[in-house]
């Protein structure tokens, strides 16, 4: 069912509304680890699993989280369906060298070069590098992607620190090429960053999702994997911020979760109108000015949301997102 999020200007008042639709389903859990247990992470079996999967886990790896020096994995045996949004998040703690997460294919309980996601025995496919030693290191904290040949730095002031991190991972499994995005934030931090925006996974053999250590050592925490339902995925699109840049042209900010290439900018002359309509928007105020989807945005300056900028007629006093 489709969703319609509208903004309306009166002046220089906005008014926001969700319309949701009737029958919205809940994200469904299929893992939930809090590391609570004792003794080797190895063989147990998270407080929420599917499939019976437990854990597959070389010996740096405690169940209650802790992780020692070695050169290993943990992992879950996981395999995407296609058509599903999937959101993969743990809290990650380390203290020297690297600890790693995320999406990946293959499993070991074996310690060396190749298990730590960067070999060929466990890889990593959709996954973040946090660093121990990210102040000093020649390379600081970084997102991953396809073993460690296509990084990049985690943004801003979160490349050199050395804190606790909370990380998610959305893989999208809706398109012929399946895409990833990842997010990142402080613990003491209320909202996610964007680290890294959406892109193309060139190799979609998932089998397996978790951790992996580089000599690390620290601590995992909170692992869950959710299958979010078209409903909520569509719910967190929303305005939340409106500029005027000149005359009739003004830059909304929308936060949107990926794939953007899902949602469209409609217009109407009235709230209560049935004549809503797509128009064209653009993601620089020069233009050009297009009929097309969200992916013709720009990233907002606080690096989670996007911009577009549309222009308020006598015809279009209204917009929408519609999904």
């Amino acid at each position: 069912m489709n969703k319609l999020q509208t903004m309306a200007l009166l002046g220089l008042v906005v008014s926001v509304l969700g319309m949701l639709p009737l029958g919205a389903q809940a994200d469904t859990v299929l893992f939930q680890d809090d590391f609570d247990g004792t003794g080797p992470l190895n063989g147990t079996t998270p407080d929420i699993t599917t499939g019976g999967a437990a854990w597959v886990a070389g010996s740096g790896f405690g169940a209650d989280g802790t992780v020692a020096t070695t050169r290993t994995t943990a992992t879950l045996a996981f395999t995407p369906e296609t058509n599903k949004l999937y959101r993969l998040q743990a809290r990650i703690s380390s203290t020297a060298s690297w600890i790693g997460f995320g999406f990946a294919k293959g499993q070991s309980v074996l310690s060396g070069q190749r298990n730590k996601f960067t070999g060929q025995d466990t890889v990593g496919k959709a996954w973040v590098m946090k660093k121990g030693d990210a102040d000093t290191a020649p390379n600081g904290n970084q997102t991953q992607k396809n073993a460690a040949i296509q990084e990049q730095d985690f943004p801003g002031d979160f490349y050199r620190s050395l804190a606790d991190m909370d990380f998610r991972i959305d893989l999208n499994t809706s398109n012929a090429i399946w895409t990833a995005t990842w997010y990142g934030k402080l613990t003491t931090d209320s909202e996610y960053t964007l680290f890294r925006a959406e892109e193309n996974l060139g190799s979609q053999n998932i089998d397996s999702i978790g951790f992996a250590s580089n000599i690390g050592t620290g601590m995992v925490a909170n692992l869950s994997l959710s299958v979010l339902s078209d409903d909520t995925a569509a719910a967190d699109a929303a305005f939340v911020g409106i500029e005027s840049v000149s005359n009739d042209l003004f830059a909304l900010t929308i936060d949107a979760v990926p794939p953007l290439d899902r949602y469209t900018v409609l217009g109407s002359p009235s709230l209560t109108s049935e004549s809503w309509a797509q128009i064209p928007h653009s993601d620089d105020p020069g233009g050009p000015f297009v009929l097309t989807n969200l992916n013709h945005s720009v990233v907002a300056p606080d690096g989670s949301n996007v911009v577009v900028y549309v222009s308020f007629t006598n015809t279009v006093g209204f917009v929408g997102i519609e999904f």
